[in-house]
């Protein structure tokens, strides 16, 4: 099953903290493994500055608890590694994450 951008996922936990975790892809369909791989952000119930807000920012279904994109947090994401689709997040929040995300990896300017 393809994901589409802004479905909110859960799936292995790569980091170990927990044996499953949610995440928010990111990738569109013209990520080159659409269907078998997916960019995804890692979502969190801890509040930081920088982290984008799933409060309210809910197109369909939603997290438990509160909760919080980290868009300095990216990884690939296999997609047996997913276990079910839980929600779908607005396209506010896809957005806010991918430009929170572009800060953190645009060129830096020569000296």
């Amino acid at each position: 099953m393809a994901y589409a951008q802004g479905a909110i996922v859960v799936g292995a936990d790569p980091f170990g903290g927990s044996q499953q975790r949610p995440y928010l892809v990111l990738s569109n369909t013209t990520h080159p493994f659409q269907g078998t791989e997916y960019l995804a952000a890692l979502v969190t119930t801890t509040e930081r500055a920088q982290a984008v807000p799933l409060a309210g920012a809910y197109a369909e279904g939603q997290l438990p608890y509160e909760s919080y994109v980290n868009p300095w947090n990216i990884l690939t994401l296999k997609e047996t590694a997913i276990e079910k689709r839980v929600a779908q997040a607005t396209a506010d929040v896809v957005a806010s994450t991918v430009d929170e995300l572009t800060a953190y990896v645009a060129p830096e300017p020569s000296l």
